[in-house]
């Protein structure tokens, strides 16, 4: 026993980084280290309260000299600690590490929640609340309702002013008016653009006749175009009446005159007689 523990104080040890992988699967994970000088009684794995996993390993060179390595794995939360298996074979140690839940039964897990019917909540004898949607009824009203339930204060709303039923009529009115005014503006401007119109056509072919030596002769139409242009002026047709009026009178006049004389001539032919 002293013989061996001399023979441990006298060794030289070489630290080394073995080489390690992982091979992930459906229902667990292996961390494999690979160790090729060594035996199974050379390795040791512990797993901590901390849940790391420490790998630890030493194995003799040559009389005195020792090579070791220390690593430690951290184990994931979805690993069964309890399941976790260390297996040595070939120069190579596997450590499996299975899972609590595989991603096949945390997906049908899933499905299942998302497909499980939601418990109905219990019919309430309470009043069914308003639809959002619609806009909020207002229970207070500033004066008391009436007995169709509409409140007093949107019935005199609603009651149209006398005053304003007469003045609106009067607008309307005025309106009218005013758009008759303005379309027979319209027809007597069009009616005097078209007479002057005529009047420069007629005007032209006086100097064309003229300039060509021939007598000039105003057309009826236009002559009475014209006429009747003057007499539409409101001073005009005034005096128009009035030269009408003393013309017939002065001819009755001269009617009288003629009949008073002939009367005469004929009494003194029956006095000569």
């Amino acid at each position: 026993m002293d013989a061996r523990a001399r023979a441990a104080s006298t060794r030289v040890y070489e630290d080394f980084e073995p080489t390690a992988d992982w091979i992930h699967e459906e229902g667990v994970d292996t961390y494999l280290v690979y160790l090729p000088d060594f035996k199974k009684e050379n390795l040791r794995v512990q797993l901590t309260t901390s849940r790391v996993l420490k790998i630890s390993g030493e194995c003799p060179i040559s009389e005195n000299r020792w090579k070791r390595f220390l690593k430690e794995v951290r184990v994931s939360e979805n690993c069964n600690t309890k399941e976790i298996t260390a297996k040595f074979e070939e120069g190579v140690l596997y450590i499996r590490q299975p899972k609590l839940i595989t991603p096949a039964e945390k997906q049908e897990k899933e499905k299942s929640t998302v497909d499980a019917p939601r418990p109905q909540q219990p019919k309430s004898n309470l009043p069914s609340q308003q639809d959002p949607s619609l806009p909020p009824q207002d229970k207070k009203f500033n004066g008391s309702s009436s007995a169709n339930g509409i409140p007093k204060t949107t019935q005199e709303e609603n009651k149209e002013d006398p005053k304003k039923i007469v003045e609106n009529s009067r607008g309307e009115k005025e309106n009218v008016a005013k758009e008759e005014m303005r379309e027979a503006k319209e027809e007597e401007e069009e009616t005097s653009k078209t007479t002057n119109d005529a009047r420069k056509m007629e005007e032209e072919v006086i100097q064309r006749k003229e300039s060509e030596g021939k007598p000039a002769v105003v057309s009826g139409k236009f002559a009475a175009g014209g006429f009747f242009e003057e007499v539409k002026k409101p001073g005009n047709l005034k005096k128009l009446i009035a030269i009408v009026a003393l013309g017939m009178l002065l001819g009755l006049f001269i009617i009288n005159m003629r009949k008073s004389c002939q009367c005469d001539n004929q009494g003194l032919s029956l006095m000569n007689n």
